[in-house]
This record gives structure tokens, sequence and C-alpha cells, in this order.
């Protein structure tokens, strides 16, 4: 179970990935990406993860989501083939809604808890997110979209008359923890691949030159 205070994520976590982007390791993991997105990006939200915004008296939410969502609409339209657009649609919605039905069936039932109510549905829609997508603006899309989905549906669940916050910082702890898992997993993957053809290339070579 992870102890920390919400937040704390979040903070390391940006840190790590805005000194791995000044660094030069943006062209490993984020190569789709200009250095100029990626940093107006971490500043912005950096700017507006302070306020919030009333937006009706039930639903409360945080200017960081506005840079998230925003960054999400524009790595969407860089997909250039409309049927792979719809397929991103479509995975956003059905890990919104696991993320959703997951997080209310270990509140209502403890023996579906695997490592804690909190955590729980962000592993399960992790894992989902990384056998769907491999891109960084796919993944961006899916990510953004579907856990804030999941968590406005999960709170609205859960009942009552309680105001619906968007954006907390639990909720960034789940999102940067996502993504950087998302991404460092699609290089590994990438990477064995590029591995797996140079090693396969070598020796089919290696063989043919044995048959002469």
């Amino acid at each position: 179970m992870i102890l920390l205070n919400a937040g704390t994520i979040a903070i390391l976590v940006y840190l790590i990935v805005l000194i791995l982007i000044v660094s030069g390791w943006k062209e490993v993991f984020m190569k789709s990406l200009s250095y100029r997105a990626c940093l107006l990006f971490m500043l912005g939200w950096l700017i507006c993860v302070f306020m919030n915004l009333q937006i009706t008296p039930n639903i409360r939410l945080n200017a960081g989501i506005v840079v998230l969502l925003s960054s999400a609409l524009l790595c969407f339209f860089q997909i250039q083939v409309w049927y792979r657009k719809l397929y991103v649609l479509t995975v956003t919605v059905l890990i919104g809604t696991v993320y959703a039905l997951f997080g209310h069936f270990v509140r209502m039932d403890p023996i579906f808890i695997w490592v804690s109510p909190v955590w729980d549905p962000v592993i399960v829609a992790t894992l989902c997110v990384l056998l769907a997508v491999q891109s960084i603006e796919e993944q961006m899309v899916v990510i953004t979209i579907a856990f804030l989905l999941g968590d406005g549906l999960l709170q609205w669940i859960s009942g009552g008359h309680h105001v619906i916050s968007l954006g907390t910082a639990g909720w960034y702890d789940q999102w940067w923890l996502a993504i950087v898992v998302a991404r460092l997993s699609a290089w590994c993957w990438e990477s064995a691949m590029i591995v797996g053809k140079q090693t396969a290339g070598f020796v089919y070579r290696r063989v043919k030159s044995w048959k002469k």
C-alpha cells in the first residue's frame, strides 16, 4: 500500500520528467513531440494546478485538468487515420468504465482489493492502456480522458449530495504515474522489438553464410 500524502508522487514524477526533458531524454521517450510543446505543457500545468474552478454548485474542477484535456485533444487531432481515432475513443470509454466499475467493486467488497482501494482501479486501467495503445499521442488521450471519466463516474456512483472534485492531488498522483509507466513500457517494447529484429537478421545472415 502506498503511504504518501496525496500529491507527493505527482510532484516527484513531475520533477523527474522535467529533468529528463531538459537533459535530452525526450528524444527517447517522446520523440514525436517538440521540446516547445513539452515545456509549454509542463509550465502550463504547474501554473494552473494551483487554481480551482467551480463549474456548478456540485462540480469543482482543478485548472490543471484544462491543460491536460487541451493537450489530450491536440494529441487526438494528430492521429491521422480516422478509424484509429474511432478506436482510441472506444478504448477511452471502455477503460474509463473499467476504472469506475472496478473502483466501485473494491469499495463495496474488500475481497477485490489487491493493493489498496485507491490504487487498484489505476493498476487495472493502466494495464488495459498498455495492451491497447503504444504511441505517446494515443496514451495521452486514453489515460487523461479515461481516468477523468472514470474518476467522475466513480464519485457519481458513490451517491449522496457531495461535491464532485475533478483533478484532486490524489488523481494527479495516478495520472503522472500511469503516463510514465505507459511510456516506459512502450519504450521497452519498442527496444525489445528492435533488438529482436537485429538478432534475427544476424542469425539469418550467419546461417546463410554457413550454407555457402
